[in-house]
């Protein structure tokens, strides 16, 4: 289990994680042996890219943070957000297609924003899929998230208009959502959700770190980097 919520509007996007990993004593079976705090969110600055994880945090030997670092690798020094989502999903099925994780990944090019779910739960789902935008293919302000069931029902009924609300009142919002999904999961006989929260903004211009507890493995550069601590 995670906590994984992206807030979009066509102007700005709010994408967060939490930083907690279940240890497991083997990838099919999953028996759970601990907890340790790791790094779920990243940031591709040359893709203008957020990404947020959630699922296994491995494939074979590899941490999904190891396998954005090798990807990363592959790409020119500039990429468009929408290409980086297309390489992106074709790199995974190609060399991971056994791997169960969801992938958010948001970001902005030529202005727009973008909002895509790539979900690999399931092996049926091999196109990421664009959600900030409704039925029409207009762009719209919405969330998506991973969490709780319970946080999901506090969600709807707190039906929350992203069009007219201000920054303040959104971040009230997110961190709204985790401390529910912190409480619920203190009262687990192993937590599955823990602090640190990260939070990063996006708008067409910039990618601003609101909040990251380790900004050196946050950040996946076209260079090698220290491999520990990312899911």
């Amino acid at each position: 289990m995670s906590a994984l919520l992206t807030i979009y509007h066509p102007e700005r996007i709010l994408v967060a994680a939490d930083s907690l990993l279940q240890t497991t004593d083997d990838y099919e079976r999953g028996n759970i042996t601990g907890t340790a705090t790791v790094q779920k969110l990243f940031v591709i600055p040359s893709a203008f890219t957020v990404i947020t994880a959630c699922g296994h945090s491995t494939c074979g030997a590899k941490s999904v943070r190891t396998i954005l670092m090798e990807f990363a690798k592959t790409l020119p020094l500039i990429i468009s957000h929408p290409e980086f989502v297309s390489e992106f999903s074709h790199y995974i099925l190609s060399y991971f297609p056994s791997m169960k994780t969801d992938f958010h990944l948001s970001g902005f090019h030529q202005g727009e924003a973008f909002v895509y779910d790539f979900d690999r739960f399931k092996e049926s789902h091999t196109v990421p899929v664009r959600k900030n935008l409704d039925r029409f293919g207009r762009p719209t302000a919405s969330v998506l998230g991973f969490c709780d069931s319970s946080t999901t029902q506090w969600c709807i009924s707190a039906n929350p208009n992203f069009w007219s609300m201000s920054d303040h009142q959104i971040k009230d919002f997110l961190f709204e959502f985790f401390r529910k999904e912190v409480e619920i999961a203190r009262r687990k006989k192993i937590p599955d959700v823990a602090e640190p929260i990260d939070v990063v903004q996006l708008d067409s211009t910039s990618i601003r770190p609101l909040q990251l507890h380790n900004p050196v493995l946050a950040f996946i550069r076209q260079r090698n980097d220290a491999n520990t601590g990312g899911i």
